[in-house]
Protein backbone atom coordinates (compact mmCIF):
# COMPACT_ATOMS: atom_id res chain seq x y z
CA UNK A 1 0.00 0.00 0.00
CA UNK A 2 1.40 3.38 -1.06
CA UNK A 3 0.20 6.99 -0.93
CA UNK A 4 1.52 9.31 -3.63
CA UNK A 5 0.29 12.46 -5.39
CA UNK A 6 -3.19 12.14 -3.89
CA UNK A 7 -3.56 8.48 -4.84
CA UNK A 8 -3.91 5.42 -2.67
CA UNK A 9 -2.02 2.67 -4.47
CA UNK A 10 -2.14 -1.12 -4.20
CA UNK A 11 0.09 -3.55 -6.10
CA UNK A 12 0.28 -7.33 -6.14
CA UNK A 13 2.26 -9.94 -8.06
CA UNK A 14 0.56 -12.90 -9.75
CA UNK A 15 2.04 -15.74 -11.79
CA UNK A 16 1.65 -13.99 -15.15
CA UNK A 17 0.97 -10.32 -14.42
CA UNK A 18 1.16 -7.44 -11.98
CA UNK A 19 -2.02 -5.94 -10.58
CA UNK A 20 -2.00 -2.17 -10.02
CA UNK A 21 -4.84 -0.14 -8.52
CA UNK A 22 -4.75 3.62 -7.97
CA UNK A 23 -7.63 5.36 -6.18
CA UNK A 24 -8.02 9.13 -6.43
CA UNK A 25 -8.49 10.09 -2.75
CA UNK A 26 -10.26 13.33 -3.67
CA UNK A 27 -12.72 12.19 -6.35
CA UNK A 28 -12.89 8.50 -5.37
CA UNK A 29 -12.15 7.33 -8.91
CA UNK A 30 -10.56 3.94 -9.16
CA UNK A 31 -8.00 3.10 -11.86
CA UNK A 32 -6.79 -0.48 -12.20
CA UNK A 33 -5.22 -2.96 -14.58
CA UNK A 34 -3.35 -6.27 -14.80
CA UNK A 35 -0.11 -5.70 -16.74
CA UNK A 36 2.35 -8.29 -18.06
CA UNK A 37 5.86 -8.33 -19.49
CA UNK A 38 4.60 -8.08 -23.06
CA UNK A 39 2.64 -4.91 -22.36
CA UNK A 40 5.51 -3.31 -20.47
CA UNK A 41 8.05 -4.33 -23.16
CA UNK A 42 10.73 -5.20 -20.63
CA UNK A 43 13.19 -8.09 -20.76
CA UNK A 44 13.31 -8.53 -17.01
CA UNK A 45 11.75 -11.21 -14.87
CA UNK A 46 8.26 -10.32 -13.71
CA UNK A 47 9.34 -10.29 -10.07
CA UNK A 48 12.11 -7.79 -10.90
CA UNK A 49 9.66 -5.53 -12.74
CA UNK A 50 7.35 -5.70 -9.73
CA UNK A 51 10.22 -4.64 -7.49
CA UNK A 52 11.02 -1.66 -9.76
CA UNK A 53 7.38 -0.55 -9.78
CA UNK A 54 7.19 -0.66 -5.97
CA UNK A 55 10.45 1.28 -5.64
CA UNK A 56 9.03 3.96 -7.97
CA UNK A 57 5.80 4.21 -5.94
CA UNK A 58 7.92 4.41 -2.79
CA UNK A 59 10.03 7.18 -4.37
CA UNK A 60 13.31 5.56 -3.47
CA UNK A 61 16.49 7.27 -4.64
CA UNK A 62 16.78 6.95 -8.42
CA UNK A 63 13.16 5.77 -8.81
CA UNK A 64 10.13 7.91 -9.73
CA UNK A 65 6.68 7.74 -11.34
CA UNK A 66 4.46 10.37 -12.97
CA UNK A 67 0.65 10.38 -13.21
CA UNK A 68 -1.34 11.68 -16.18
CA UNK A 69 -5.15 11.37 -16.46
CA UNK A 70 -6.86 11.60 -19.87
CA UNK A 71 -10.19 10.28 -21.23
CA UNK A 72 -10.87 7.86 -18.39
CA UNK A 73 -7.32 6.50 -18.38
CA UNK A 74 -4.49 6.97 -15.89
CA UNK A 75 -1.11 6.84 -17.54
CA UNK A 76 1.78 5.84 -15.28
CA UNK A 77 5.31 6.54 -16.47
CA UNK A 78 8.04 4.80 -14.48
CA UNK A 79 11.66 5.97 -14.47
CA UNK A 80 14.31 3.93 -12.68
CA UNK A 81 18.06 3.93 -12.27
CA UNK A 82 18.79 0.25 -11.62
CA UNK A 83 22.06 -0.55 -9.89
CA UNK A 84 23.06 3.10 -10.06
CA UNK A 85 23.90 2.98 -13.80
CA UNK A 86 21.11 1.31 -15.86
CA UNK A 87 18.28 3.67 -16.84
CA UNK A 88 14.91 2.01 -17.34
CA UNK A 89 11.73 3.78 -18.50
CA UNK A 90 8.34 2.23 -19.18
CA UNK A 91 4.67 3.10 -18.95
CA UNK A 92 1.27 1.50 -18.49
CA UNK A 93 -2.39 2.54 -18.65
CA UNK A 94 -4.95 1.98 -15.91
CA UNK A 95 -8.64 2.11 -16.77
CA UNK A 96 -11.13 4.16 -14.82
CA UNK A 97 -13.68 2.53 -12.56
CA UNK A 98 -16.06 4.80 -10.63
CA UNK A 99 -16.73 3.62 -7.12
CA UNK A 100 -20.28 3.21 -5.84
CA UNK A 101 -21.48 5.17 -2.82
CA UNK A 102 -20.74 2.17 -0.61
CA UNK A 103 -17.33 1.91 -2.20
CA UNK A 104 -16.65 5.59 -1.59
CA UNK A 105 -17.69 5.25 2.05
CA UNK A 106 -15.48 2.18 2.46
CA UNK A 107 -12.62 4.06 0.85
CA UNK A 108 -13.09 7.01 3.20
CA UNK A 109 -12.95 4.70 6.20
CA UNK A 110 -9.88 2.97 4.78
CA UNK A 111 -8.11 6.30 4.25
CA UNK A 112 -9.02 7.47 7.74
CA UNK A 113 -7.73 4.22 9.19
CA UNK A 114 -4.49 4.49 7.22
CA UNK A 115 -3.95 8.08 8.38
CA UNK A 116 -4.71 7.09 11.97
CA UNK A 117 -2.23 4.23 11.79
CA UNK A 118 0.39 6.52 10.25
CA UNK A 119 -0.16 9.13 12.97
CA UNK A 120 -0.03 6.44 15.66
CA UNK A 121 3.31 5.21 14.30
CA UNK A 122 4.68 8.77 14.15
CA UNK A 123 3.54 9.41 17.72
CA UNK A 124 5.13 6.15 18.86
CA UNK A 125 8.41 7.13 17.18
CA UNK A 126 8.18 10.60 18.73
CA UNK A 127 7.73 9.16 22.24
CA UNK A 128 10.62 6.77 21.67
CA UNK A 129 12.90 9.55 20.38
CA UNK A 130 11.82 11.84 23.23
CA UNK A 131 12.63 9.22 25.86
CA UNK A 132 16.00 8.52 24.25
CA UNK A 133 16.79 12.25 24.11
CA UNK A 134 15.81 12.69 27.76
CA UNK A 135 18.03 9.77 28.71
CA UNK A 136 20.95 11.24 26.76
CA UNK A 137 20.30 14.65 28.31
CA UNK A 138 20.32 13.14 31.81
CA UNK A 139 23.58 11.32 31.08
CA UNK A 140 25.09 14.52 29.69
CA UNK A 141 24.03 16.56 32.72
CA UNK A 142 25.48 13.92 35.05
CA UNK A 143 28.75 14.07 33.13
CA UNK A 144 28.76 17.88 33.17
CA UNK A 145 28.04 18.03 36.89
CA UNK A 146 31.24 16.07 37.53
CA UNK A 147 33.34 18.41 35.40
CA UNK A 148 35.58 20.98 37.06
CA UNK A 149 36.81 24.44 36.11
CA UNK A 150 40.29 25.51 37.14
CA UNK A 151 40.74 29.25 37.60
CA UNK A 152 44.40 29.15 38.67
CA UNK A 153 46.50 31.92 37.08
CA UNK A 154 48.93 31.49 34.22
CA UNK A 155 52.43 32.69 34.98
CA UNK A 156 54.43 34.81 32.56
CA UNK A 157 56.21 31.66 31.37
CA UNK A 158 52.85 30.29 30.17
CA UNK A 159 52.79 27.55 32.80
CA UNK A 160 49.85 27.16 35.13
CA UNK A 161 50.22 26.46 38.84
CA UNK A 162 47.01 24.83 40.09
CA UNK A 163 45.85 25.93 43.54
CA UNK A 164 43.19 24.02 45.50
CA UNK A 165 41.28 27.28 46.04
CA UNK A 166 40.78 27.62 42.30
CA UNK A 167 39.10 24.28 41.47
CA UNK A 168 35.31 24.38 41.25
CA UNK A 169 32.47 22.17 40.05
CA UNK A 170 31.05 23.55 36.80
CA UNK A 171 27.50 23.29 38.23
CA UNK A 172 28.38 25.31 41.36
CA UNK A 173 25.75 27.78 42.51
CA UNK A 174 28.03 29.61 44.93
CA UNK A 175 31.82 30.06 44.78
CA UNK A 176 34.46 32.03 46.67
CA UNK A 177 37.63 32.96 44.77
CA UNK A 178 40.90 33.95 46.41
CA UNK A 179 42.24 36.39 43.83
CA UNK A 180 45.50 37.32 45.54
CA UNK A 181 47.23 33.95 45.80
CA UNK A 182 50.60 35.70 46.33
CA UNK A 183 49.45 36.48 49.85
CA UNK A 184 49.40 32.79 50.74
CA UNK A 185 52.01 31.23 48.47
CA UNK A 186 54.42 34.10 47.85
CA UNK A 187 56.10 35.00 44.57
CA UNK A 188 54.60 36.48 41.41
CA UNK A 189 51.78 34.02 40.79
CA UNK A 190 49.55 36.37 38.78
CA UNK A 191 45.78 36.64 39.02
CA UNK A 192 43.13 33.91 38.55
CA UNK A 193 41.48 33.54 35.14
CA UNK A 194 38.21 35.27 36.01
CA UNK A 195 37.03 35.37 32.37
CA UNK A 196 36.00 31.72 32.84
CA UNK A 197 33.29 32.80 35.30
CA UNK A 198 30.91 32.67 32.34
CA UNK A 199 31.29 28.86 32.19
CA UNK A 200 29.44 28.34 35.48
CA UNK A 201 26.03 27.83 33.92
CA UNK A 202 23.96 28.03 37.14
CA UNK A 203 26.10 30.30 39.31
CA UNK A 204 24.08 32.53 41.67
CA UNK A 205 26.56 33.84 44.27
CA UNK A 206 30.15 34.96 43.63
CA UNK A 207 32.56 36.25 46.25
CA UNK A 208 35.94 37.65 45.19
CA UNK A 209 38.53 38.16 47.92
CA UNK A 210 41.53 40.50 47.41
CA UNK A 211 40.04 41.72 44.13
CA UNK A 212 42.79 43.71 42.38
CA UNK A 213 41.44 44.46 38.88
CA UNK A 214 40.73 47.99 37.64
CA UNK A 215 37.03 47.23 37.00
CA UNK A 216 34.63 44.35 36.22
CA UNK A 217 35.05 44.21 32.43
CA UNK A 218 37.02 40.94 32.54
CA UNK A 219 34.04 38.89 33.76
CA UNK A 220 30.49 38.03 32.72
CA UNK A 221 27.76 35.61 33.75
CA UNK A 222 24.06 35.51 32.86
CA UNK A 223 22.85 33.69 35.99
CA UNK A 224 24.68 35.54 38.76
CA UNK A 225 22.37 37.09 41.38
CA UNK A 226 24.77 38.22 44.12
CA UNK A 227 28.28 39.68 43.72
CA UNK A 228 30.52 40.36 46.71
CA UNK A 229 33.88 42.12 46.33
CA UNK A 230 36.39 42.19 49.21
CA UNK A 231 39.14 44.60 48.11
CA UNK A 232 40.92 44.81 51.51
CA UNK A 233 42.12 48.39 51.03
CA UNK A 234 43.86 47.97 47.67
CA UNK A 235 43.64 51.08 45.45
CA UNK A 236 43.69 49.29 42.04
CA UNK A 237 39.92 48.73 41.90
CA UNK A 238 38.36 52.05 40.92
CA UNK A 239 35.24 51.31 38.83
CA UNK A 240 32.25 48.96 38.49
CA UNK A 241 32.40 49.35 34.71
CA UNK A 242 31.27 46.00 33.25
CA UNK A 243 28.47 45.50 35.80
CA UNK A 244 26.10 45.15 32.83
CA UNK A 245 27.81 41.82 32.06
CA UNK A 246 25.72 40.41 34.94
CA UNK A 247 22.17 41.05 33.63
CA UNK A 248 20.42 39.16 36.47
CA UNK A 249 22.41 40.70 39.31
CA UNK A 250 20.20 41.69 42.27
CA UNK A 251 22.69 42.35 45.06
CA UNK A 252 26.06 44.16 44.94
CA UNK A 253 28.41 44.23 47.93
CA UNK A 254 31.74 46.06 48.01
CA UNK A 255 34.06 46.13 51.03
CA UNK A 256 37.22 48.13 51.74
CA UNK A 257 37.56 49.70 48.28
CA UNK A 258 39.00 53.18 48.94
CA UNK A 259 39.27 54.17 45.26
CA UNK A 260 35.78 53.28 43.99
CA UNK A 261 33.87 56.41 42.95
CA UNK A 262 31.62 55.80 39.91
CA UNK A 263 28.82 53.49 41.11
CA UNK A 264 26.03 55.96 40.36
CA UNK A 265 27.59 57.05 37.05
CA UNK A 266 27.92 53.48 35.74
CA UNK A 267 24.49 52.29 36.94
CA UNK A 268 22.87 55.35 35.34
CA UNK A 269 24.55 54.78 31.98
CA UNK A 270 24.05 51.06 31.33
CA UNK A 271 22.29 50.35 28.02
CA UNK A 272 19.59 48.22 29.61
CA UNK A 273 18.17 49.00 33.04
CA UNK A 274 19.88 46.86 35.64
CA UNK A 275 18.04 44.64 38.15
CA UNK A 276 20.03 45.54 41.26
CA UNK A 277 17.77 46.09 44.27
CA UNK A 278 20.35 45.94 47.09
CA UNK A 279 23.71 47.70 47.45
CA UNK A 280 25.98 47.23 50.46
CA UNK A 281 29.10 49.41 50.81
CA UNK A 282 31.62 49.36 53.62
CA UNK A 283 34.82 51.37 53.97
CA UNK A 284 34.54 52.85 50.48
CA UNK A 285 35.82 56.29 51.48
CA UNK A 286 35.71 57.95 48.03
CA UNK A 287 31.99 57.36 47.51
CA UNK A 288 29.76 60.44 47.33
CA UNK A 289 27.30 59.42 50.03
CA UNK A 290 24.62 61.99 49.18
CA UNK A 291 24.74 61.09 45.49
CA UNK A 292 24.32 57.35 46.00
CA UNK A 293 21.65 57.82 48.69
CA UNK A 294 19.63 59.96 46.27
CA UNK A 295 20.09 57.50 43.40
CA UNK A 296 19.02 54.52 45.51
CA UNK A 297 16.01 56.35 46.89
CA UNK A 298 14.80 57.34 43.40
CA UNK A 299 15.33 53.82 42.00
CA UNK A 300 13.90 51.97 45.02
CA UNK A 301 17.23 50.29 45.85
CA UNK A 302 17.98 49.22 49.41
CA UNK A 303 21.25 50.85 50.47
CA UNK A 304 23.46 49.94 53.42
CA UNK A 305 26.55 52.10 53.67
CA UNK A 306 29.08 52.24 56.47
Amino acid sequence: MFELNGYSIVTSLNERNIYIKCIDQLNFINYENNVDQKELRLHFELIDIYSIINKCFNEEKGFSVTFNVSSGLLKLTFNALVGGFLKVSFETLLREKILSNDGQLTMKFNIMEQKYQALAKKFERFIKDYNENEKEKEQLMNAISNAEIILSPHQKSGQCTIFPEHIYKINSKSIIIECYVNKRYGGNMGEPTLERINEFYQLEKLELNYYRCLDLTGMKNNTLVELKLNVFGDSVFTSILGINNFPNLRKLEIYSAPSITDIVKVLSSVDKKHNINTIILSKCSSINVVEIQTYCQINNIQLNIS
